[in-house]
């Protein structure tokens, strides 16, 4: 794999998944939100994220990472669940809960301004 080259596949029940050069895994039972988000800065930067909440940890993968569709129709099998990813048109910064259906539509970023800037939060949904 070449060097800041994204990547993510299901591999049994783990996603797995390289990132800025980074790798991390995430097994699907711990799984506690899958959710999509797009930013503002297209189309010079890459903009638009697969969103996962596990182990009080967020990650993120970039939508245009290498093995996405497999791995989407892999967790979907896991899960039992059709993930509908909708925001990909998106140019503003949004987010959407995609799974568990209870959180599905939500938002799970909140962006602020102050403090001579502009920066967000993320957080979980309630039910």
């Amino acid at each position: 794999m070449v060097d800041g080259e994204e990547q993510i596949a299901v591999v049994g029940r783990t996603i797995r998944c390289r990132s800025c050069g980074e790798e991390w895994t995430i097994e699907i039972d711990d799984l506690r939100l899958i959710g999509e988000e797009t930013t503002d800065q297209g189309p010079f930067a890459i903009d638009y994220f697969i969103a996962f909440y596990a182990n009080d940890r967020w990650r993120f993968i970039s939508w245009y990472a290498d093995g996405r569709d497999e791995a989407v129709r892999a967790m979907e099998s896991l899960l039992g669940f059709e993930l509908k990813f909708e925001l990909v048109f998106s140019t503003s910064c949004v987010s959407r809960a995609i799974w568990p259906p209870s959180l599905a539509g939500r938002a799970f970023y909140r962006e602020e301004s102050g403090g001579g800037g502009s920066h967000g939060t993320y957080f979980v949904p309630r039910t």
